[in-house]
């Protein structure tokens, strides 16, 4: 018998070589995916007037998929200005959605899985940097563990944002 090829892992995207911050931040969206029980993982960054959160990188979607285009304004209240407002994780879910749902814009719905997801608002030096955004197209994947993971990994994340804004600016 030959032996059994190495199982592959599931291929994140490529970040440009020359940038370790994006290398970094792509490998633990891929560790989202992997770890987290979640097929779909944006990143949104705020603009730099802090008007706008915008997606910079997203995994688990075709390249025609709506969440390659989100975009949400944060001067309106919405899901994601609350989210920005202080550091914190969020779990939308059957038992908080019809509460929830209401302040997510109806041209996110279309690109958001409005049955459940994942989201961490993402802040470097007391600032509101980005959001974290993760779901699965099937909502019972989204557990309570599965949520503890992703909290754990986006607070990674936040500390890797972290360390890189400190190197750049000492």
């Amino acid at each position: 018998a030959s032996p059994r090829p190495p199982a592959t892992p599931r291929p994140a995207a490529a970040a440009p070589a020359g940038n370790p911050m994006q290398q970094r931040l792509l490998q633990i969206l891929g560790e989202l995916r992997q770890h987290a029980g979640v097929e779909r993982v944006m990143f949104a960054m705020l603009s730099p007037d802090r008007k706008l959160l915008k997606v910079r990188f997203v995994l688990g979607v075709g390249k025609d998929d709506p969440m390659r285009r989100f975009q949400v304004n944060l001067q309106q209240r919405n899901l994601f200005a609350l989210l920005t407002a202080k550091p914190q994780v969020f779990f939308l879910n059957g038992d908080n959605r019809a509460r929830f749902l209401p302040l997510i814009p109806a041209p996110l719905q279309e690109c958001l899985n409005t049955e459940g997801f994942f989201c961490a608002s993402l802040f470097v030096n007391g600032r509101s940097f980005a959001v974290l955004y993760a779901d699965h197209p099937d909502p019972a994947m989204l557990t309570r563990p599965a949520f503890e993971r992703f909290q754990q990994l986006a607070q990674r994340l936040s500390n890797t944002l972290k360390n890189s804004t400190t190197r750049k600016a000492g």
